[in-house]
């Protein structure tokens, strides 16, 4: 069954800009969909991190410098 909220996206790199407000330390969420439409995610520097892959700007994460949840996710840039 296919998901109508969650995009076809086969074969797409999605990166997000990611900078915690309190420290300012940078990294980006990373969404690689394969040829099947499965969805590989990586985002170093975060811990406890939930994506959200129908609003990946909306997915929460902990500062891996500071641990602040105060995390700024910046808009798509497609690879």
């Amino acid at each position: 069954m296919i998901d109508p909220f969650v995009p076809s996206k086969t074969g797409q790199t999605d990166a997000y800009p990611v900078q915690c407000r309190a420290c300012g330390d940078k990294t980006e969420l990373v969404l690689r969909w394969n040829t099947v439409g499965e969805v590989r995610k990586a985002w170093d520097g975060v811990g406890k991190a939930r994506v959200n892959l129908r609003q990946p700007r909306m997915s929460t994460g902990q500062c891996g410098q500071c641990g602040s949840n105060d995390l700024a996710i910046g808009a798509v840039r497609i690879a």
